[in-house]
């Protein structure tokens, strides 16, 4: 009996083979317990953050006043060791409020802050869409804010609030110059998902319109407080950083559609294993290659290049099962 195989069918047969070899891990982390404050991973000029001892981590963190707004991981062409990230990874940090900083403002926030670059440029004056997971005192919610810049603002003009959470009054969190709150925020961006994690708990999630595949920094942003952040982890997306019940699955980022890809509905090869009976009784597997539509939805390079490997491993592995199958067929006469 001729029985065929298509691409899909062995690329489910061999999904775990596939998903174990992509490395979920640790990309770095910092907890300044050496008491540097490190140029090979943070921008070092011009910010007005320091590094202090003790505090309500009794340990070295960093911390700043209201003007200290942002602090960036390394990054360009001088960095020692660039810390870029995108389109897919996970963040974590400690933080709390000691103070509002004595600015006046009506809202006090902490954030952290990953933008979305629609190309291979970090300046100020690109299109991106920006995404913050923050967290404001004075109206004790979590968000996720999509903020629209240049070409960026086709989806997003201005500040949109994303998706939210109010974080329950029996959860502590005070702000205080001798005993603030501790509490650990994280952000996942994991193809177009992103979520937002209040003390390890994945409590705002929301999809992005687009997500290219260009790197950028992190930044921790102080909104107008004296606030401090300590304990920073950076890890793969599929990694169990924020202790979850299963580890997160990567999510596939297409940089055909992403990127005004597609092919308009012309056709490609797809590859079929096909396996049949010969007079004998032996199973012979062999390999076909017929056209089949393209959609348009534009996998780009990437997706090929990802199909092409699966192909070939599952080309080879159902190709020594079938000659298993006739040898043992033959060695049981």
């Amino acid at each position: 009996m001729r029985k065929i195989i298509s691409f899909a069918v062995a690329a489910m047969l061999l999904g775990a083979l596939l998903a174990s070899a992509v490395s979920a891990d640790i990309l770095w982390s910092d907890n300044f317990d050496n008491g540097v404050f490190n140029e090979y991973d943070w921008q070092t000029n011009g910010t007005a953050f320091y590094i202090e001892n003790g505090g309500p981590t009794n340990s070295p963190h960093l911390e700043g006043w209201a003007e200290a707004v942002v602090q960036q991981t390394s990054y360009g062409e001088n960095a020692p060791a660039p810390r870029v990230y995108g389109p897919s990874f996970a963040v974590k940090c400690d933080t709390w409020f000691y103070d509002d900083g004595g600015n006046g403002a009506e809202e006090h926030w902490v954030a952290l802050w990953w933008a979305d670059h629609f190309e291979d440029n970090i300046g100020l004056d690109v299109d991106r869409i920006v995404y913050m997971v923050r967290c404001t005192y004075e109206t004790r919610k979590v968000e996720i804010i999509a903020h629209g810049e240049n070409g960026g603002s086709d989806y997003f003009d201005g500040d949109h609030i994303l998706s939210e959470w109010q974080i329950p009054d029996s959860v502590e969190l005070e702000m205080d110059p001798a005993s603030p709150t501790v509490f650990n925020l994280g952000m996942r961006v994991n193809g177009t998902q992103i979520d937002g994690f209040f003390n390890g708990q994945k409590v705002v999630s929301a999809t992005a319109p687009v997500i290219h595949q260009f790197k950028c920094p992190l930044l921790f942003w102080n909104g107008g407080c004296w606030t401090g952040f300590d304990n920073w982890v950076v890890s793969t997306p599929d990694y169990n950083l924020f202790n979850e019940t299963a580890a997160p699955v990567v999510n596939p980022v297409d940089p055909g559609a992403n990127n005004g890809g597609g092919n308009g509905g012309s056709t490609e090869p797809e590859t079929y294993i096909v396996t049949d009976t010969d007079a004998e009784g032996n199973v012979v597997t062999s390999i076909e290659t017929r056209e089949r539509a393209n959609t348009g939805s534009g996998s780009g390079s990437g997706g090929a290049v990802t199909g092409d490997v699966a192909v070939t491993v599952a080309v080879v592995m159902i190709l020594s099962l079938g000659a298993a199958v006739v040898v043992k067929k033959i060695a049981s006469r």
